[in-house]
Parts: structure tokens; C-alpha cells; sequence
């Protein structure tokens, strides 16, 4: 098997694994950490899939023994241009195309979750905090309901700094949860989702 084709089903088996197999809950729950290492993953995988079809010739000159190493770097020179090397600009579009494909296709899973097994419920909120800058938001809100089946769920869910100043403690708020995975909600903030939620499922009321 040549260069291209293992690195080709390598990139291949990543990407079916951190965009299909993984279980929405667990992507869900450790979003950060499977972004930042599947992003690193990818991104190495991909160079040397790139490296493999572009540099085929590169690949050759840095493996020949027979070589000198000024003859080496001399031809490692030429994948460089005046403002610096342009392996590097790759490296970091593809870590941060990898950083926004994940995070998209999480998104997706949390939507096609609530689409598919969501329940509309009124949650109070029982405690929260904020803690944001330039840079960082870490804010977020404990929801305290009923689930479908009666037992009670309490679930850490995180929002803007701006959208925090909107709660208050004990402030009774429409949610759609997932009766597979409690922790995956979002908050209803508009009528008309309510009303499309009405339609399908019953509203909780108890809490």
C-alpha cells in the first residue's frame, strides 16, 4: 500500500469515527476535549495525506540515504516562499476547518436529538453563574425538572454571559430535553417553538 492510500483511510476512519460513531451524550458532555483532540488528529492526518499527493517528490529526496543533508535541505527549501514556510498556513486552516467541522456536526447531533426524542417541559432555575471576558465565556444555568417519567433531573446548561443577566433564581422557564439524554435541553425563548412543540408533545407542568 503507497503513502496515499494509507493515509487516505486513515483520514477516512477518523472522520467516520468523530463524525458518526461517536454517541451524541458523550459528545455532548466532553464537547471541548473531543474537539481538540480530533481537530489535532485530523489535521496531522490530513497534512500527511497532502504531503503524500503534493510533495511526492520532497517525500522521496528526504528519505534517500544516499543523499547529503545540504541536498536535503535544499530541496525542503523550495516548499518555502519569502514571507515564510506556507506548511504552516496549511496546518492551521486545516486545525481550525477540523476545530468548526466538529463543533458544527455536534451542534447537529444535539438538534437531531431534540427533533427526534425531545419533550417540551417548564424547568426552574436553581442556581447558575457567569464568568466572562474578551476572550472566555463561562456561564452557565442549573435547570431543575421532571422528566417524563417522573424521576426529577437537574442539568448544568451553558449560555452567553448575555443571556444570564436575562434569568433569575426560581424563574420558571420553557425547555425541550431529550427523554434519551436529559442533559442534552435547550431553552425556549420564542412562542412559535413553543407552539411547534405543543403540537407534537403534551407540556410537563409538574415540578
Amino acid at each position: 500500500m503507497n503513502e496515499t492510500a494509507k493515509w487516505g483511510l486513515i483520514t477516512t476512519a477518523l472522520l467516520v469515527f468523530f463524525l458518526f460513531l461517536i454517541p451524541v451524550n458523550i459528545y455532548s458532555s466532553g464537547l471541548y476535549l473531543i474537539v481538540m483532540v480530533g481537530a489535532v488528529a485530523l489535521t496531522f492526518v490530513l497534512v500527511k495525506l497532502l504531503v503524500s499527493v503534493f510533495l511526492k517528490k520532497l517525500t522521496a529526496i528526504m528519505k534517500n540515504p544516499d543523499l547529503m543533508p545540504s541536498e536535503k535541505s535544499a530541496a525542503a527549501a523550495k516548499v518555502f516562499n519569502p514571507s515564510g514556510c506556507v506548511v504552516v498556513p496549511v496546518i492551521v486552516v486545516l486545525f481550525f476547518s477540523m476545530v468548526c467541522l466538529l463543533i458544527w456536526r455536534e451542534v447537529q447531533m444535539e438538534k437531531n436529538e431534540l427533533e427526534n426524542h425531545g419533550q417540551l417541559t417548564l424547568a426552574t432555575v436553581v442556581n447558575g453563574d457567569s464568568f466572562s471576558s474578551r476572550r472566555f465565556d463561562f456561564s452557565n444555568l442549573v435547570l431543575g425538572f421532571k422528566k417524563a417519567d417522573g424521576d426529577s433531573a437537574f442539568v448544568k446548561h451553558g449560555i452567553t454571559a448575555k443571556q444570564f443577566e436575562q434569568f433569575y433564581k426560581n424563574e420558571t422557564v420553557p425547555v425541550i430535553y431529550s427523554t434519551r439524554y436529559p442533559s442534552i435541553l435547550k431553552i425556549v425563548d420564542t412562542q412559535e417553538e413553543v407552539d411547534r412543540y405543543l403540537k407534537k408533545l403534551p407540556v410537563k407542568k409538574e415540578l
